[in-house]
């Protein structure tokens, strides 16, 4: 006969077998949203199976840029591929004409301070701080008025995926 507390003890033991099973499943659920045409699934779990359980990156560690005379990014590199982060400051317009357009990456963007605008090809959506905005890859887009932002994107940034478009 097996004790209550053997049978907890199979259950618990049963139960962490099955857990490296159920985190595969989830992730084949999952990764291929974030693949969006840039990685294969092998390469992003094996991403993920190096990924660092947390890392601190200083702000005297970040790659700061005057992208335009109205923008200045600092951009937060980290060896993890999926996620890239940056605060950013506009006062003015970005770009400056037209609309910008990230091909592969997805944006969120928290506005920390200010207010402003965001157009797409579809619509503008005023903002304040506290405010999140949300943009998919292929959407064009400007930024317009005074503030700053912590942007996220998925995957990391790429500059060669960022274009302008003069329309």
């Amino acid at each position: 006969l097996q004790t209550v507390w053997d049978r907890k003890s199979n259950f618990r033991r049963s139960q962490n077998q099955k857990r490296p099973q159920i985190l595969q499943n989830n992730c084949s659920e999952i990764l291929p949203l974030w693949q969006h045409r840039i990685f294969s699934q092998s390469k992003i779990r094996t991403a993920l199976a190096q990924l660092k359980p947390m890392e601190l990156i200083k702000k005297s560690q970040a790659n700061t840029v005057q992208a335009t005379k109205s923008t200045k990014f600092s951009e937060y590199f980290s060896d993890d591929r999926l996620l890239g982060g940056a605060l950013i400051t506009i006062k003015g317009r970005y770009p400056e004409e037209g609309f910008a357009l990230n091909q592969i990456c997805r944006e969120l963007a928290y506005i920390t301070k200010g207010t402003g605008k965001l157009a797409t090809g579809n619509s503008i959506a005023k903002f304040s701080e506290g405010d999140v905005l949300y943009l998919l890859p292929d959407e064009k887009f400007f930024w317009e008025g005074s503030f700053t932002m912590f942007v996220v994107t998925s995957p990391a940034f790429d500059p060669k995926q960022h274009i302008f478009l003069t329309e």
